[in-house]
């Protein structure tokens, strides 16, 4: 698997492993990943070499700020990394069913949409941050984000379990269920 197949599954598993919970919902030859997205950047092509020189911009500007709250992402590689935006009731143990894929928590709290797309923004940049991935990986793991939701959006068994975890969610926000 290339660099772009890794890193966007690695980068969709803050939506959990690019599949709501045990790959029940997209099968990894649904999606189609490596047909989709663009080869990579070659070794020493211009654009990698943009890309170090933006990474290491990144690397000497970051704040000890910048850095703890790149390690929090890169120890929390879940659903839960948008405690930020839910509040503190935002956790595993509060919300069972709720751990799955990012997007849809869109789907659950639409009223939330800008703060959950700059949070997945914010922990892509963390990812610059901690020199983990380029900013073309990032691209290609937005673009599988995106495609594998919609895969998962025309699965019934998925629609029945995100109205379960949006039931959940809505409740324990304190939200109308609508």
């Amino acid at each position: 698997m290339n660099k772009v197949a890794l890193t966007a599954l690695s980068l969709v598993a803050l939506s959990s492993a690019a599949y709501a919970r045990d790959s029940i919902f997209v099968a990894p030859e649904q999606s189609h990943t490596l047909q989709i997205l663009s080869k990579p950047p070659a070794a020493g092509s211009a654009t990698t070499k943009s890309e170090l020189e933006e990474l290491h911009k990144i690397e000497a500007s970051r704040s000890e700020a910048d850095i703890e709250k790149a390690k929090f992402d890169d120890e929390n590689e879940n659903i839960f990394a948008f405690k930020s935006v839910f509040g503190d009731k935002f956790t595993k143990e509060n919300l069972p069913l709720t751990d799955i894929f990012a997007l849809t928590l869109i789907d659950m709290v639409p009223e939330k949409r800008d703060e959950i797309l700059a949070r997945a923004d914010e922990y892509a940049h963390n990812r610059l941050v901690c020199g983990v991935h380029y900013a073309t990986d990032l691209l290609a793991s937005k673009l599988s984000a995106y495609t594998i939701h919609a895969i998962m959006d025309v699965n019934p068994q998925f629609q029945a379990e995100l109205h379960a975890a949006k039931t959940e969610l809505r409740a324990i926000l304190s939200l109308p269920t609508n």
